[in-house]
């Protein structure tokens, strides 16, 4: 499988792809007065892969729509603000609304000649930003897009792999299914169990691995967004600059920073390995067994 992240924060209208489903977040802060404001920029980009050589190239991705911000500051430059850090800042309570807005789609990524398969997320940060002030109060509400796109190979894999879809699959023959059942037998030494994949490959199971990834972006995400709300109900600030401040570190600490950790390789490739390591083994048991038997046609 592959994977590629791509994280840009942006502060704005948003377009692309319509979301999927929408999950809503809420958090508490404490404020002041001032204007909200964050630009956009382009962050960490790292790399995984469901592939016999290890992690491929970096392919960056234009945004949903043709989305773009701003730069700003990374997240390793970011501070707190002075109000916050020196005096605790007592102010005016500020309510912040959010919609947690995951997409994911087949497509828009290709595999590279090393990889079986490509899972490339797209994190975007708080966008559709708007705060309102009442007595004593602000307001703000905002979006977080997350695009997770992924492919497989259509149907050869990057090698000239054979696809077995099945242990009654015609290209297996009495000649070839040692060979077949040997590629498609996780070995349990590699990431959880990663199939030798010499001369076969399954497609099926390869889309099951880069699902998985998918499945775990969106989780993590998820995860990510109640801990910046956590967060946030805990904060002060003494002006309204100071609440776009806690926005960056909130999406920095809470959202950007706990997925890059959880997906990081190896431990990402270890669960999908391991969740699809039974049914590798069930199909390269059923070939063998079968080939055994003496049940598929000569060559």
């Amino acid at each position: 499988m592959g994977h590629d992240f791509s994280r840009v924060r942006v502060h704005g209208p948003s377009g692309g792809a319509s979301p999927r489903r929408t999950i809503p977040f809420a958090a508490v802060i404490r404020a002041s007065a001032g204007s909200h404001g964050v630009d956009a920029a382009s962050l960490g980009k790292t790399a995984h892969d469901e592939a016999a050589g290890g992690p491929g190239p970096y392919e960056p991705e234009q945004p949903p729509g043709g989305q773009k911000g701003q730069p700003a500051a990374s997240c390793e430059q970011l501070a707190y603000p002075p109000a916050i850090k020196k005096t605790g800042g007592i102010a005016d309570t500020v309510s912040a609304k959010f919609k947690y807005l995951p997409t994911t789609v087949r497509g828009r990524v290709k595999p590279s000649a090393r990889d079986f398969g490509l899972t490339r997320p797209s994190l975007f940060g708080f966008s559709n930003v708007a705060t309102t002030r009442d007595t004593g109060k602000f307001t703000v509400t905002a979006d977080l897009r997350h695009t997770v796109a992924w492919e497989t190979w259509a149907d050869v894999g990057p090698s000239n792999q054979a696809n077995i879809t099945s242990a009654s699959d015609a290209t297996l023959t009495s000649t070839n299914y040692s060979q077949a059942a040997k590629d498609l037998t996780p070995d349990m030494s590699k990431l959880g169990g990663v199939p030798p994949r010499k001369n076969f490959w399954s497609k099926d199971l390869t889309e099951r691995h880069e699902k998985y990834h998918v499945k775990d972006h969106v989780d993590i995400a998820k995860e990510g967004a109640a801990g910046a709300e956590k967060w946030l109900a805990g904060q002060q600030a003494a002006k309204r600059s100071d609440v776009s401040a806690l926005l960056d570190i909130a999406w920095c600490e809470q959202i950007d920073k706990v997925e890059k950790k959880f997906m990081a390789s190896p431990a990402s490739e270890v669960r999908a390995y391991s969740d699809g390591a039974s049914s590798y083994k069930a199909r390269a048991d059923a070939i063998k067994a079968k080939g055994d038997a003496g049940s598929y046609p000569p060559k």
